[in-house]
């Protein structure tokens, strides 16, 4: 006859083999503990965290699922089958069950977070506003919560709570790069270009290689009539990405109010070959080519 408690030192070393990466031998100790005692909850959930390291994220929901007819109040299950079905593009399905996790277990910042993130893949940003408040009471000292919380209060327009959070970001993990630029939008679209534009300069020196900040402090200088600098910010830009068509098309606009309108169109023209269907990009390089022509005309 078989015991279930034989299970348990089975069910520790399928742990321990986890906690190595060797997932398949771990998935063959959870498997043996279900066939001495099938209603091993945990064996199922931790099978299913084996299974999504393996990236059989199907298979993982499935063994949550199986879980949760055992024990349905696990936050920690409700979190994950979440978290799989996210991976899976079932955003719908993972947010009830981030909903779930966040009502079985309200002290989990991790079940408000993704709640939270589920919330604005599927564009409810006040809803998702609201869960990512929850998780920075129960943690302030999450990054991520705060970041996407500014993200979803700049999308909505509340550009000083968004600068807020973008700060409070930064207070924990002031080598952020990607912060300070969102939060140099959001200081921006307060009308505060200076500041923007600090923000911007210490996302750079973060990480050279951010090409949005780069453009953000060209369209920033552009608002200060600091076009010469504005190109060099697009040039830098295009050098990380070539392909940064937002970066053309302003780099034509630069040139325009230079007065340089040949440079202009070839910026333009890049755009436009970047995506024929830009309709700015084909406005500006019109508006160069009449002007370009008066120029001529004059000489």
């Amino acid at each position: 006859m078989l015991d279930p408690w034989d299970a348990e030192p089975l069910f520790n070393k399928g742990l321990a083999l986890t906690a190595r990466g060797m997932f398949h031998d771990a998935i063959e100790c959870y498997n043996g503990v279900l066939i001495l005692n099938p209603r091993h909850a945990n064996a199922l959930y931790n099978k299913g965290l084996a299974l999504v390291y393996l990236g059989s994220i199907q298979d993982a929901v499935k063994s949550y699922d199986e879980a949760l007819k055992i024990d349905a109040g696990s936050s920690q299950a409700w979190n994950s089958r979440g978290a799989a079905l996210n991976r899976l593009g079932r955003i719908r399905e993972a947010l009830e069950s981030f909903d779930k996790a966040s009502k079985t277990n309200r002290g989990s910042a991790e079940a408000w977070y993704n709640k939270g993130s589920a919330l604005a893949a599927l564009d409810r940003l006040a809803e998702a506003v609201e869960c990512y408040d929850e998780a920075t009471k129960i943690n302030p000292r999450n990054p991520d919560a705060w970041n996407s919380m500014g993200l979803a209060l700049n999308n909505l327009g509340r550009f000083n709570e968004a600068a807020d959070s973008f700060g409070e970001t930064i207070k924990i993990d002031p080598k952020n790069s990607w912060a300070w630029n969102s939060r140099g939008v959001a200081l921006y679209n307060l009308g505060n270009t200076d500041e923007a534009i600090r923000c911007y300069d210490q996302s750079i020196k973060l990480d050279p290689n951010n090409s949005d900040a780069c453009y953000n402090k060209g369209f920033a200088l552009h608002e200060q009539s600091r076009f010469r600098e504005e190109v060099d910010c697009y040039n830098q830009a295009i050098r990380i990405n070539p392909t940064h068509i937002d970066a053309w098309n302003a780099k034509g606009l630069a040139f325009h109010s230079l007065g340089e309108y040949e440079d202009a169109i070839k910026c333009y023209n890049e755009a436009i070959r970047i995506d024929s269907g830009l309709s700015q990009a084909k406005e500006g390089k019109r508006l160069a080519e009449e002007m370009l022509k008066k120029a001529e005309a004059r000489t």
